[in-house]
């Protein structure tokens, strides 16, 4: 008995074919990819400098109001930076056509996926940076606006270098 292949499944196989052959794909993961696991080294060679509970939130005074363990720190760091690298693999594997709505579309998903891995990441670095050397999380201060609109920026510029590396034609996103 042979095997039929599903149009999905099939789907799919294009769709890792393009992934392996399109350099601009590459760039697309490799850019996050250096980004997170230069901040998880980052955050793996401060956690002896960190206290056992992390301030996560501060109150308008500057008073910290919640705070959890450097591991609930680490997944809330890596979870919507999964989601913001998975909206582009979607659309770059199921977008079809030339058209500019289309081109905008993956556009738009490739600047969030870099915009979202860099802003996370310098605003997690950035609080966890002020709490190095604190003995509990009370005694964290708050994050600074400047340091915050840095990262802003920095992500700003992440995001239309990522927008501009896209993928946007059918020639280029499909096999």
């Amino acid at each position: 008995m042979t095997s039929v292949q599903t149009p999905h499944v099939l789907s799919m196989a294009m769709g890792e074919m393009w992934q392996d052959n399109n350099p601009r794909w590459k760039a697309y993961l490799g850019f996050p990819a250096l980004v997170v696991a230069a901040t998880m080294v980052t955050i793996l060679m401060w956690l002896p400098d960190l206290p056992s509970q992390i301030a996560t939130q501060w109150s308008a005074d500057g008073q910290v109001t919640s705070q959890s363990s450097p591991f609930v720190m680490l997944v809330t760091y890596l979870l919507p930076i999964f989601v913001a690298i998975l909206i582009p693999l979607v659309i770059g594997h199921y977008q079809t056509g030339d058209s500019s709505l289309a081109q905008w579309g993956i556009r738009l998903a490739y600047a969030l996926g870099w915009f979202v891995s860099v802003l996370i990441s310098a605003l997690v670095l950035m609080l966890l940076a002020r709490q190095r050397g604190a003995q509990a999380a009370l005694e964290a201060p708050a994050p600074d606006w400047s340091m915050i609109a840095i990262s802003f920026v920095a992500a700003l510029v992440a995001g239309a270098v990522g927008a501009t590396l896209a993928p946007v034609t059918k020639s280029e996103t499909r096999p």
